[in-house]
Formats: structure tokens, C-alpha cells, sequence
């Protein structure tokens, strides 16, 4: 096993740090999450140099191995359980408090990343109010460690020689599946999938299996350690959300901390540094900050949603404190034996967190649990917001509700087969793999002698239910997919829909085709093809737009809002945090494509922002709000906007 080296600990401080004032929404930290690559390169290292040593000594054992991963994991991560259980019971509703009991067990599994990978976005979204998000990366460190220790016994026992060769065409094949699946637009599984990440941490296990020594001229043992300290920090200043991510850029903090390592530590400059009390300290605590720091931020920001960096700064110095309390209180006494001193006792430590754990979760998400959880949240945000704002909260989860049950209607790949009887009116959607052959069975059986086609996506969607509440004569049906302007961009959005338009129209009559989805400054142009395909199949295109992308839901807004000032009627116009940018600039442009393009355009941006100011409510009166969430008109919203598109000229003369 190898000494211990603080320098190491020094490394774990930046990606620590790296990471909360990253999750805190310091901008000046953008990229503050390749933290948590620099901690898989340390882990890596760490854990296959000693399993290698005990291997080469003849004294491995997985008993003794998963002890001290069991030693090490779990102890602190019982009171953060506990601590985002109890939050999670009186802030969030019913629906909210049903995912983070699923997300429970998940990370229960180990495979918090799988999960998140079907449930949440990591960079925006309703990831920022799921309590257990950052166990994502914990798990894909677990998945790595109950494979990677067998191959290295097998390889040990067969061939020692070939163990870093077998490492290096491993981690190749993995960084080469991360970049495949960015350069095929699945950002989000090469984020979570360990496949797509176990390479960053075999770049630690090749630097433990080669045992590589430093250089012996200082002056190189200075240059490795500041090209590596200078590829992690350009990291995390200069990457941001919107960076491609990770695939070949996670090579510039994976790799500036492999350098790192490589000096071992005898640096005059950085190793200093990284040596220094105060990084070895947070180091040392680093595993308890950061299972602390996450649940703590999404509390204050589920209670407050515009809450001030001042006020996510002191939920990070409670993290810390927590952290510490941790470290000397159950780490240090669990990891050292003095509590929990046998084998056997480890081993019943973890069989009853973890089957307490599940068990609380059940019964948290039985009926008669699931009705005292609802009151208790009930009464908090009666207490948390004053006046008519508690009220307003509940209309927009009623309207949320009835959204994704009723209006929420996709056929997509993964129902197993199209039944006339259950998704007539549904839109024939993309999502889930679903296949061109299957996609047109569905647009052809909804079809009726004459058809107007929708294409977009969940924005469409809601432009599909108004359409057919506005001219009820006419037959509407939708080809769908989400988070896609209905262009055929390099087989991301709406792949073969060229070929798929003209065997449909070859099928069914098509009078009109109506185009509306979400227009993004970047992304919104990819919708050109489709204009071209759509033309191919009739001369009827009308382009819709545009409805905003808001930067704060109206729920949020509503929470944001000062003690004792009322909930107004629009959202301010200069609030930059929520109108994010030009909407009317948008639609010029929009409009102008139609024209290039010789299609018809009708502007609703009027519907939604009347005079550049955004609307909360239906009928600009407090009750009924017009959206629920960022974009998505709730169902009374629907209504309005109906009759906002029966009155459209030309709309009525097409339709």
C-alpha cells in the first residue's frame, strides 16, 4: 500500500472547491464541475495501487476490499440520507417527494447514474431540486470497483506483464466510446454512463499498475506539476454548461491531474501549495463536503429560488461544518475501528443502512405515509409563503398535474405497439428510439380524408391541443420530438423525415403542415431542412412563433418574491434572470426564414408577451396561471390560446 501523500489531499481541495462554488453559481467558476474528474483520476490511482500491492504480496481479498469500501462509504452518507429525507418530507409535494424516494433507491443500488440518466438533465432543469443528484458520480466510482478488481486478479494471475497494457486499451476504448456518443449528440449518457467515464478513472489505475517515478531534475518534477495545476484550473474557468462535455475535453482535468500524481509530490511550487494546512484539511474532509453540500443548496433553493449567492454561501460554510462533525465523529472512528471494530460488524453496518433505508422509503410512499407527507408539505409552504402566494402554488401543481396526465400524450419506442383505442390524438413521437416504419403507421391511422400535419416539440405539442379545441372540424395529427426545432440535423432531430413527409403524403391527404417548437437563439435555424421537407409535401407551411423560454417558472417567481409584495400580473421586463434574452428579436428573424423560404409565418409572441411584457395568467387575471413550467401552457392556457388562433386571419383560412 502506498504512503500517504498530501498533496493528494491538496488535490481533492480544488476539486472539492472546484465543484460547490460551481454548484453555488459562482460565474466566475464555470466549469467548476470537472472536480469531480479530478476525483475520479484520484480514486483511481489510490485504490489500484493498494489493491496491485496486496495483489503482488499475495494478500487481496474482496472481503477485506469491500469492507473498506463499505468503511469508507456509507458511515457519512447515513445522516446525509437522513438530513435530505427529512427536508424533502415537508418541502416538497407529493410528486416531488415520490422521485426522491425512487432516487433512494437508486443510489441505494449504486446506480444513481442510470437513473438520472432517464429522470433528470445534470446541467439545468429539475436537476437542481433532486436532493441525490451528486450521488451520480459515487455510483459510477462503485460500478468501476465491482468490475475492476476482478480483472485485475484475473490479469494477475495470468500475465502480470500484460495488466497495463490490458488498463491502457481499456480506458482507450472507453474515452473513445465517451467521444462517439458527444459526436452523436447523446450528451447526457456520456455525462452519466459509466462506460463513458470508467476511462478517467483507469487513467489513475495505469499511472498506480506502471509505477511510474518522478523526473529526477526538479525543474521538470516543477514544469509537470503547473502544466497540470494550469490544465485543471482552465477547466474549470473557461468550460461552462454549454461546453461539449465530457468526451475529449474531460482530457484536460483527467490529465493535468494524472500529471499531478506523476510528480509525486516533490514540486517546489505546487506540491507546496497542494501540501499547505489548509488544502490537506479540506481535502481530508472532502468526500463528507461534498455528500453535505448538494442537499443543502437544493433545501434553500426549493424554499427560495432566487436565493443570493451570500445566502448559498453560508449553506456551503454549514456544509463544511457538517463536514467536520463527519470527519471526526464517524469517519475517523469507523475507518480506524474504534466503533464498528470487526469485519462482521462492517458488513451488518451496511446490510442495515441499507435495508433501513429502503424500508423507510416504502413506507414513505404508502397511501396513508404518502397523505400525512402531503399535509405536512401543505402546512409548510402555508407557513413559508404569506397572503394568496400558497394558494397560487397550489393552482399551478393542480394545473401541473393535469398537464402530465392528460395533455402529455406521446406514442413514442418504448410503448410496444400503436392501439387505436388508447393513443388516437396522441403525437407520433421520435423519443425513445422509435422507428420511422412505426411513426408512419401512427400518422396514418389517426389520418382522415383531410389532415393538417404538426411537426415540433413539446411546445408544438401544446400548439397541436390548441389547434384542435380551435377548429374542431379539421384533423390534426403530430409528428413529435422533444427538445427538437423539426429539422433533420445529423440524425439528431427528426432523422429521415424527408422521406418520412412524402410517404405519408403519398398516403393520406395532407391540406396544411404547421410548424412550432421551441425557439433558442442557437438551435432555433436547425429548423431550415425541415421548412424544405415540409414544402416538398405542400405549399400550405405556416410557421408559428414564437412563445418564450423563461428563465424562472412562475411557481419559483412566486416564491422569489419579497415578504409582503404581491404577486403581479406579468413578469418584470428587466429581470434578465428570467426573460433571458430578445423574444421579439426572435421572431423577426423567424419571420424572415418564412419569407426566404415562401411560407407563411404567424407571430404569437403577442398571446404570451403583450407589449414585451410576459404573462403569468390566463386572462391576464389572478386564477388560472398561463404556463407551469418554463414553456408549457397548462390546459386553461391551452384554452386561450385556442381562441388567440381561431382569431388569426389566416389560420381561419386554411384551417
Amino acid at each position: 500500500m502506498i504512503g500517504y501523500r498530501s498533496e493528494i489531499d491538496g488535490l481533492r481541495a480544488i476539486a472539492v472547491v472546484s465543484v460547490l462554488l460551481f454548484h453555488a453559481g459562482f460565474s466566475f467558476v464555470p466549469g467548476g464541475f470537472v472536480g469531480v474528474d479530478v476525483f475520479f483520476v484520484i480514486s483511481g490511482y489510490l485504490i489500484t495501487s493498494m489493491i496491485v500491492k496486496e495483489m503482488d504480496d499475495g494478500k487481496f481479498s474482496f472481503s477485506n476490499f469491500y469492507e473498506r469500501r463499505a468503511r469508507r462509504l456509507l458511515p457519512p452518507l447515513i445522516p446525509v440520507f437522513i438530513a435530505a429525507w427529512v427536508f424533502s418530507f415537508f418541502l416538497f409535494n407529493d410528486q416531488q417527494f415520490s422521485d426522491f424516494c425512487r432516487s433512494v433507491y437508486a443510489a441505494l443500488g449504486f446506480v444513481s447514474n442510470w437513473f438520472f440518466l432517464s429522470e433528470v438533465s445534470y446541467f439545468d432543469g429539475p436537476g437542481e431540486l433532486t436532493p441525490l443528484l451528486h450521488i451520480w458520480s459515487l455510483s459510477v466510482e462503485e460500478q468501476f470497483y465491482f468490475v475492476f478488481p476482478i480483472l485485475l486478479l484475473a490479469a494477475c494471475k495470468l500475465n502480470r506483464k500484460r495488466l497495463l497494457s490490458i488498463s491502457i486499451f481499456l480506458a482507450l476504448i472507453s474515452l473513445i466510446y465517451s467521444i462517439y456518443l458527444i459526436e452523436e449528440f447523446e450528451r447526457e449518457t456520456a455525462f452519466y454512463s459509466s462506460l463513458a467515464r470508467f476511462w478517467e478513472l483507469l487513467v489513475g489505475a495505469i499511472l498506480a499498475i506502471s509505477t511510474v517515478r518522478a523526473p529526477r531534475r526538479i525543474l521538470a518534477v516543477d514544469t509537470l506539476e503547473v502544466i497540470g495545476l494550469s490544465l485543471i484550473l482552465v477547466s474549470a474557468f473557461t468550460y461552462s454548461k454549454d461546453t461539449i462535455f465530457p468526451g475529449a475535453t474531460a482530457l484536460l482535468p483527467t490529465v493535468g491531474t494524472a500529471l499531478i500524481i506523476a510528480a509525486q509530490g516533490r514540486g517546489r511550487v505546487v506540491s507546496v501549495v497542494l501540501k499547505s494546512r489548509p488544502f490537506v484539511w479540506v481535502g481530508l474532509v472532502s468526500y463528507s463536503l461534498y455528500l453535505w453540500h448538494w442537499p443543502i443548496l437544493v433545501a434553500i433553493r426549493t424554499g427560495k429560488p432566487a436565493a443570493t449567492l451570500g445566502e448559498l454561501s453560508v449553506g456551503l460554510l454549514i456544509a463544511f461544518v457538517l463536514a467536520l462533525a463527519s470527519y471526526f465523529l464517524i469517519e475517523q472512528p469507523v475507518r480506524k475501528k474504534i466503533i464498528i471494530g470487526s469485519t462482521r460488524q462492517a458488513y451488518a453496518m451496511a446490510a442495515t443502512f441499507l435495508i433501513g433505508a429502503a424500508a423507510l422509503v416504502y413506507v414513505g410512499s404508502t397511501p396513508k405515509f404518502a397523505a400525512i407527507q402531503l399535509s405536512a408539505f401543505t402546512e409548510t409552504r402555508a407557513k413559508l409563503y404569506n397572503g394568496d402566494k400558497a394558494t397560487m402554488l397550489s393552482r399551478i401543481e393542480e394545473e401541473t398535474a393535469i398537464y402530465m396526465k392528460d395533455l402529455n400524450v406521446n406514442f413514442h419506442g418504448r410503448i410496444s405497439q400503436y392501439d387505436p383505442k388508447i393513443h388516437s390524438g396522441w403525437t407520433c413521437s421520435y423519443d425513445q428510439g422509435n422507428t420511422t416504419e412505426r411513426l408512419f403507421q401512427c400518422l396514418i391511422s389517426q389520418a382522415k380524408a383531410e389532415n393538417v400535419l404538426v411537426m415540433g416539440d413539446s411546445v408544438g405539442r401544446d400548439t397541436l391541443h390548441a389547434l384542435r379545441r380551435a377548429f374542431p372540424g379539421t384533423n390534426f395529427i403530430m409528428l413529435h420530438q422533444s427538445s427538437c426545432p423539426p429539422g433533420d440535423v445529423k440524425a439528431k432531430c427528426f432523422p429521415q423525415s424527408e422521406e418520412l413527409l412524402k410517404r405519408v403524403a403519398s398516403a393520406i391527404a395532407i391540406k396544411a403542415i404547421v410548424i412550432n417548437f421551441q425557439y433558442r437563439p442557437r438551435e432555433w435555424i436547425d429548423v431550415e431542412s425541415g421548412l424544405l421537407a415540409a414544402k416538398s409535401v405542400t405549399n400550405n407551411v405556416i410557421m408559428l412563433g414564437v412563445a418564450p423560454l423563461l428563465g424562472m417558472n412562475s411557481a419559483d417567481y412566486i416564491k422569489s418574491l419579497p415578504d409582503g409584495q404581491s404577486v403581479p400580473l406579468f413578469y418584470p421586463a428587466d429581470n434578465k434572470n428570467i426573460i433571458r434574452w430578445s423574444y421579439q428579436d426572435l421572431a423577426n428573424d423567424a419571420r424572415q426564414m418564412a419569407e426566404k423560404h415562401n411560407v407563411f409565418f404567424v407571430n404569437v409572441l403577442d398571446f404570451f408577451c403583450p407589449a414585451e411584457q410576459c404573462r403569468l395568467w390566463v386572462d391576464n387575471r389572478y386564477g388560472d396561471p398561463l404556463l407551469f413550467d418554463l414553456q408549457h401552457l397548462t390546459n386553461h392556457g391551452i384554452s386561450e390560446f385556442s381562441g388567440y388562433l381561431k382569431s388569426q386571419p389566416l389560420l381561419k383560412q386554411i384551417m
